[in-house]
């Protein structure tokens, strides 16, 4: 709005001081001019233009003539603080909008980095789970690569000390008196041809044992190499396979 004089304009600070101030009274001493007051506001139009617009002309009318000067001069009034009312609600939206969003942000960007930490932590935890899991079965092979080498040293003593009375019952006595006392033995030596009755047996006998001993080293040793293939521990174990 536009003021002709300057009295005019201070007219119009003066009453809407007063009006601001009787208002904000009233709202504070009785709960009535509160509801009264919003109730109004709602039952008024969505679009604020409108009422805006609508007072405008009631001042242009009441200012037509001189005599409706004060009619106009309190439809400006009722207009400006109008006005003043929407501005302000206008602002404190705005604040609280922002507001919200602030938070919004605030807490998005909380659980955006939760979720991260959390996702980095995984990564951390399954790598120490794979290198573990790696470890623990590399220790199994090797472990069970000692077992096989220490069972097949065990069973290979066992079968030599089995053997080793077959073998020297087959030959003759002086050779195993020549033998025992750690001399030399030759092929030209006296008594060497001269076999045990019983050799057809015990050498039907010690061809069983030391072919039963081949085949359980052989089968032993292939078990062992498929299980070391499989692991991919082939070249990692060249010492244990030459057992």
């Amino acid at each position: 709005g536009q003021f002709d004089t300057f009295t005019d304009y201070l007219w119009y600070q003066e009453k809407h001081t007063v009006g601001v101030g009787n208002f904000a009274r009233l709202q504070a001493i009785l709960r009535l001019v509160g509801g009264v007051f919003e109730e109004e506001q709602d039952k008024a139009s969505s679009n604020f233009s409108v009422s805006i617009d609508q007072m405008r002309q009631q001042i242009s009318r009441n200012n037509a003539s001189w005599v409706s000067l004060e009619m106009s001069t309190w439809w400006f009034d009722n207009m400006t603080v109008f006005i003043d009312i929407m501005f302000q609600v206008q602002l404190r939206l705005a604040e609280r909008i922002l507001t919200n969003l602030e938070r919004s942000l605030t807490s998005d960007n909380k659980q955006i980095a939760i979720g991260i930490g959390l996702f980095c932590l995984s990564l951390i935890i399954a790598h120490h789970s794979a290198y573990s899991a790696s470890a623990a079965s590399f220790r199994m092979c090797k472990n069970y690569a000692f077992n096989l080498s220490n069972q097949t040293k065990t069973v290979k003593s066992r079968t030599t000390s089995k053997l080793k009375p077959y073998c020297t019952s087959l030959l003759p006595k002086s050779i195993r008196d020549q033998l025992k006392r750690g001399s030399q033995v030759y092929q030209n030596a006296t008594g060497v041809n001269d076999t045990p009755q019983s050799w057809p047996t015990m050498a039907l006998d010690l061809i069983h044992h030391v072919t039963h001993l081949w085949r359980f080293l052989t089968a032993a040793r292939a078990s062992a190499y498929d299980g070391l293939r499989a692991l991919g521990l082939q070249q990692r174990t060249p010492a244990l396979l030459e057992l």
